[in-house]
């Protein structure tokens, strides 16, 4: 019987390792009839592996473990008010049709998303708490996802700067890996294995404090100073993606992160280091610019430099139509739930309202009369913003609880990393900061950084206070080979 379990547990360990490992690969063009949402991120397919081993073995053992957060609550009470509220919209849902697409069928499709981004929650949760994975441990499965991220990254790099011809390799993995631009040479900047460029800037926001804390917590100069090197180059990977809302939020996420460091109590050396690392990483910013922004920007969702006053001067321009079509649904958003200002309209609802809430000016982006237009069946409204969507879709209730939901977890992280000054709680909170800013550039539930945080804090942000804070489980930035060797949560001497 243990043995067996012995077994179960390291399927488990293989099978988390690869949702983390897969988190990039978010544009799959594979077995979307049957999946629907969950059909394009690589990481739904290990995760319903884990849902399923936990749901056995909650049936066999007749028993949860119970997470010790009151956030839990918090996050129950605005999956079912999503779903209650939903009903009491009931009768305009059976009679919402557009583009072929009808109100009911969003619902039955779209809730059950959301309600899997709760339970992978909590399966996260569950098997950290069973295997005793300590979180350097998640840490080094996201450096390999990196890794695997920033390798595909540099053959593109090289094909974009003009120094080897990649495309035809590039063509060939985009034919097995991604949905859009399948098959073809992507033209506006660095995506590595994600869909788009947005898509890595997104995936960038959840990994670059993971990252950035290697060179902190690294103990020999020389692994220290490669982790210098690895991180500015992600950063590069970042920059050269071009993409504004990407680059934004890597400038807010590094600068809360720099930020945290800087007033840590004593350890003056992590404080010098932080010094050092921000002109490093002007200067890359520099380079960046130099060798990757030499061009005119054909497109206008792409930045034209990689500084922050030229992203947010592009983001503010009026006449910028890609600037249009993501203000004009996200106001249509806002203007719907005004009007169904208590109980939303119901999950999955917002694309049937979006036409009558879009101002007649805004029509002058093409992206929006695609999006509206009854005959051109392929395209779909999208709010762009997770966090709008809720409002439009749920209400203000059901947004006051999500806005609760995480202003619990940032102060309880705040609170704690005060307490314990430990550099694992600021990782966690970074990453919680920009997945929480890249939810106004995603409007899908299927985005697993923001619901595999939310495990993690329950793990680690909460429990196990003496265990999981300070460096005494530190693990060794180029020490690959423990990774199967060492027992499950032991600590490294």
């Amino acid at each position: 019987m243990i043995e067996e379990k012995n077994e179960i547990y390291k399927l488990v360990y293989v099978l988390m390792a690869l949702a983390i490992l897969l988190i990039p690969f978010n544009n799959l063009p594979y077995l979307n009839n049957i999946l629907k949402e969950l059909s394009f991120s690589a990481t739904s397919y290990p995760m319903l592996i884990l849902i399923t081993i936990m749901a056995i073995y909650i049936l066999k053992e007749s028993k949860v473990v119970k997470v010790k957060d009151k956030s839990i609550y918090i996050l129950i009470t605005f999956v079912i008010l999503c779903f209650i509220f939903s009903l009491l919209n009931i009768s305009d849902i059976m009679t919402n049709s557009f583009k072929g697409k009808t109100g009911i069928r969003r619902f039955v499709f779209q809730y059950p998303m959301l309600v899997f981004g709760a339970i992978t929650s909590y399966c996260f949760y569950y098997f950290l708490r069973k295997t005793k994975i300590i979180l350097w441990t998640i840490r080094r499965w996201i450096l390999f996802s990196t890794i695997i991220a920033s390798a595909y990254g540099f053959v593109e790099m090289l094909n974009m700067l003009n120094i080897i011809d990649t495309s035809e390799i590039l063509k060939a993995v985009s034919n097995v890996i991604q949905l859009y631009a399948r098959g073809e040479l992507y033209p506006r900047g660095i995506r590595t294995v994600c869909g788009e460029a947005s898509y890595f800037g997104m995936y960038a926001a959840f990994v670059l404090p993971w990252i950035l804390s290697y060179i902190y917590t690294e103990k020999e100069y020389w692994k220290k100073g490669i982790a210098v090197v690895y991180a500015l180059y992600f950063i590069a990977l970042v920059l050269l993606s071009k993409s504004r809302m990407g680059l934004l939020i890597f400038w807010l996420e590094f600068i809360i992160f720099a930020i945290g460091i800087i007033i840590m109590k004593g350890n003056w050396k992590k404080k010098l280091i932080t010094v050092l690392l921000f002109p490093l990483v002007f200067l890359t910013s520099n380079i960046v610019n130099k060798v990757g922004f030499n061009e005119e920007v054909k497109y206008e969702n792409t930045a034209s430099n990689a500084t922050v006053g030229a992203v947010v001067e592009s983001l503010n321009d009026e006449n910028n139509m890609s600037n249009v079509a993501r203000f004009s649904m996200m106001k249509a958003a806002f203007r719907i739930g005004n009007q169904h200002l208590l109980t939303g309209v119901g999950v999955g609802q917002y694309a049937f309202y979006a036409t009558d809430n879009v101002e007649s000016d805004d029509y002058r982006s093409s992206e929006v009369t695609r999006w509206l237009d009854p005959k051109q069946t392929q395209y779909w409204p999208t709010v762009f913003a997770l966090h709008a969507r809720i409002y439009a879709e749920n209400g203000i209730i059901c947004f006051l609880i999500w806005v609760a939901l995480w202003a619990y977890i940032g102060i309880s992280l705040l609170i704690r990393y005060i307490k314990y000054n430990d550099i694992k709680t600021l990782i966690l909170m970074s990453s919680v900061a920009g997945v929480l800013l890249a939810c106004f550039n995603i409007d899908t539930y299927i985005y697993y950084p923001l619901w595999i945080l939310i495990g993690l804090y329950w793990r680690f942000g909460k429990e196990n206070i003496e265990e999981n804070s300070g460096e005494r489980d530190e693990e060794i930035f180029f020490n690959y080979g423990d990774l199967w060797k060492r027992k499950r949560g032991r600590k490294l001497s």
